[in-house]
């Protein structure tokens, strides 16, 4: 009897660890110099995560934890505040989006790795990106539920006759002067 207990803790134990393993999804990215490096733009750093077919599902959060930073030199602000008078914040803010491809869902993020912090403006160079995901709200999976279908979004007939492998080539007939 105490052996089934045991196992039985040992199980939901397990469960839950995989649960938790896949509500968060944690990923270290390390910047050169060259990936951090300011010429006639600011750097950008992107990356996508896929999700699956049951993105839909979720909300999805995401965090920068761990940062190391680096200071940049006199060079480097200088070309900074020639191409932005915007002061950057303590931790760089994460641009989010997910698309769409063959039912699968991507989440991608972008972020400038710059920074500001003790009155030096910073390189983030190495960092970790956490990402958290829960459940949909019911108002918003109702709302979701009474979208119109993607089929409806279209008319049920074409206005042009079928293709049947040719192309439509169009060609002007008359002349621009």
């Amino acid at each position: 009897m105490q052996m089934n207990i045991q196992r039985t803790i040992i199980g939901i134990l397990s469960w839950l660890a995989c649960l938790t393993a896949s509500a968060q999804a944690q990923r270290f990215f390390n910047l050169t110099v060259e990936d951090v490096a300011i010429d006639s733009v600011l750097p950008q750093f992107s990356y996508a995560i896929p999700l699956g077919e049951n993105y839909a599902d979720s909300v999805y959060d995401l965090e920068i934890r761990y940062p190391e930073f680096i200071d940049m030199s006199k060079d480097d602000e200088a070309l900074y505040n020639a191409i932005t008078a915007e002061v950057p914040a303590a931790l760089p803010e994460i641009h989010q989006q997910i698309t769409i491809a063959r039912k699968k869902g991507t989440l991608e993020f972008s972020l400038v790795p710059i920074v500001e912090r003790g009155g030096k403006k910073q390189f983030l160079v190495s960092f970790m990106i956490a990402l958290t995901s829960r459940p949909v709200s019911r108002s918003v999976r109702k709302a979701m539920q009474h979208a119109p279908a993607k089929s409806s979004r279209y008319a049920g007939h074409s206005v042009l006759p079928p293709a049947n492998g040719q192309r439509f080539v169009y060609r002007p007939t008359a002349s621009i002067s």
